[in-house]
């Protein structure tokens, strides 16, 4: 009825179906063993019923894919998906006759705008020195091996192994064990900046308490999205040791600070171009789509609207 999909229809006659149909039910049954039967002497009758509800979406299928692979051929159509049945289940008609009728995507037929020469501004931007310099740190810490903090407790960098319970109105209401916690990783529910400051400093069995807004998934429904307490027990508290340069060094394959800055430069500009790249491609793909006009098959936007739905 468009352009975009192609709508075939065949007719089975009784005949043909009911031969696909005993063809299909004695391969079925020709391996099968059954109590009271010799092997491959099962009576017709016993097969189908059986076997005969599948067997007869089989055989419907069988033609339908013969008549889809006959018009494919015959019309020269580009599909774009598989055939689809207007109707799952085709009812034979008095005579035992079946309609089958489905239809099938295309592919779009368009015009290409004219694409070469369509200019895109750089929005590449320059990669600083303290971006460098951020990216080194990075790497130290991702380095770092902790170490006991001992009476200095640990800093921001530092991390605890603790015991986590939360409270509402002296009960606990959530408890976990042997936590691994960073001072600049809170748990949900708790102020950033106010848990930072409670953690730096924290060494081995000491306890902090802070304000928190419980989850409000908690098994407890007075307590869901209540304010409480986060009670932190602190078990081993740890610094985190960055290793020497000369590791880093090696690691990276540089001599010193000045080939190891250059070598993260060189890095980051690759992947700031590559970065560039990507971007202007998908712009100028986006702007060449937007110019073209085209009949999409209605079955394949409704695939897509039920998909980005889902």
């Amino acid at each position: 009825s468009d352009t975009s999909t192609a709508k075939i229809s065949c007719k089975i006659t009784a005949s043909e179906f009911r031969s696909e149909l005993t063809n299909g039910l004695r391969q079925a049954g020709g391996g099968m063993n059954m109590k009271g039967f010799r092997p491959g002497k099962i009576p017709l009758k016993v097969l189908e019923k059986k076997f005969g509800a599948e067997m007869h979406q089989e055989v419907l299928h069988t033609f339908l894919r013969k008549a889809y692979d006959q018009a494919v051929e015959d019309e020269s159509l580009q599909p774009m998906a598989s055939p689809r049945m207007v109707s799952d289940a085709p009812e034979a008609d008095e005579n035992g006759d079946f309609e089958l009728s489905f239809s099938v995507p295309l592919k779009p037929s368009f015009e290409l705008p004219d694409y070469k020469g369509l200019k895109m501004d750089s929005e590449l931007e320059p990669v600083l020195p303290e971006q460098v310099q951020g990216v080194v740190e990075d790497i130290r810490r991702q380095e770092s091996i902790p170490e006991p903090a001992g009476e200095e407790g640990i800093d921001e960098n530092g991390v605890v192994l603790c015991d986590l319970n939360f409270l509402y109105e002296d009960e606990v209401v959530l408890e976990r064990e042997g936590l691994r916690l960073s001072a600049h990783t809170p748990p949900p529910g708790l102020d950033p900046e106010a848990y930072t400051k409670a953690l730096v400093g924290a060494k081995d069995d000491s306890v902090i308490e802070l304000e928190i807004v419980l989850p409000a998934d908690l098994e407890n429904e007075a307590a869901q999205g209540q304010p409480g307490t986060c009670r932190l027990t602190i078990k081993r508290a740890f610094s985190m040791v960055p290793p020497p340069d000369e590791d880093i060094f090696a690691k990276l394959e540089v001599e010193d600070t000045a080939g190891l800055d250059a070598k993260i430069r060189e890095r980051m500009v690759e992947s700031a171009q590559e970065r560039e790249n990507s971007r202007q491609e998908t712009a100028l793909l986006d702007r060449v789509i937007t110019e073209t006009s085209m009949d999409l098959p209605e079955t394949i936007l409704e695939e897509q609207t039920e998909q980005r739905l889902e």
